[in-house]
């Protein structure tokens, strides 16, 4: 099976992923509902399949860097919104992840500081500024990854965008395939890792349904 998917404008770019999701849902009363579906969207094509109870969705492998010359540096767009974080063997430097739209990504180093973070200025307008659709605060705890993600418009809200970046972010020099990105709202989103060796291909981002 597959299809197009056209996104409304109104959709953010951090939300596509509920868009396929949504339209691999309107299927579900074909027999094919289990088989792996090809959407061709604007951003190129994206496999969405189901298991369970969960619909996950493809995204292509993560482009990372840090230093650009429209949008400038990931730290320096962090320290406009109040943070400093510092890159070591447990945390990764700041950067741009771009996997299906642009998030401004960071690992925290503790949890306590991931969750009780307020931002000194307006998300919206640092994000607008840097040319991201999502910004991005993760910590690494164990077998899971703690994050809390905001909207281009500036709304803390998860978003499958957010939650594979979070699984990029934290396994790349890892050899761990699947972790689960926990949100501060409560939701939790599994992500798997498509690898050779250390090199990401793809990742899926599971979306329960009801």
């Amino acid at each position: 099976m597959d299809g197009v998917l056209r996104s409304s404008p109104s959709l953010p770019p951090a939300w596509r992923g509920l868009g396929l999701a949504a339209a691999f849902r309107t299927q579900e009363s074909l027999p094919l509902l289990t088989a792996p579906a090809t959407f061709r969207t604007a951003a190129g094509p994206r496999e969405v399949c189901r298991r369970g109870r969960f619909v996950h969705v493809e995204y292509p492998a993560p482009l990372v860097w840090r230093v650009d010359e429209r949008r400038g540096t990931a730290l320096d767009a962090l320290r406009r919104l109040g943070l400093e974080p510092c890159a070591s063997m447990e945390c990764p430097a700041p950067c741009f992840l771009d996997l299906d739209g642009v998030v401004l990504a960071a690992a925290l180093r503790d949890a306590t500081e991931l969750h009780t973070w307020k931002p000194a200025s307006t998300v919206a307008k640092v994000l607008q500024g840097a040319g991201c659709c999502c910004l991005l605060l993760c910590h690494a705890a164990g077998g899971r990854v703690l994050a809390r993600s905001w909207l281009g418009d500036g709304r803390e809200v998860p978003s499958p965008l957010a939650a594979g970046a979070a699984a990029c972010l934290t396994l790349v020099d890892t050899d761990r395939k699947a972790c689960e990105v926990c949100f501060a709202n409560g939701l939790v989103l599994p992500v798997r890792l498509r690898r050779d060796g250390r090199r990401i291909h793809r990742l899926t981002v599971g979306l329960r349904v009801h």
